[in-house]
């Protein structure tokens, strides 16, 4: 048994008068804006840290290179 065309009809418009349920809402924009923050907070902390690290490195082997020139200078000295 096949519904009447006018049946089928009827249930079409039923069903596209459904609203839509793709796509997102407020809150879930408003939550993923809160993420993506933290994620950017997190990342430029990250980014800090790794600036001030390679800064200390760098006086590190600064100041070891100076400290070996120096131990070289006094072992040439008879």
């Amino acid at each position: 048994m096949n519904p009447r065309p006018q049946e089928f009809a009827m249930r079409a418009r039923r069903i596209s008068r459904r609203p839509s349920s793709s796509g997102m809402t407020l809150i879930e924009l408003m939550i993923a804006m809160v993420v993506l923050a933290v994620g950017l907070i997190a990342i430029a902390n990250v980014v800090a840290l790794a600036i001030a690290n390679n800064n200390r490195n760098r006086l590190d082997t600064t100041s070891t290179m100076l400290s070996e020139m120096v131990l070289e200078q006094i072992q040439s000295v008879p």
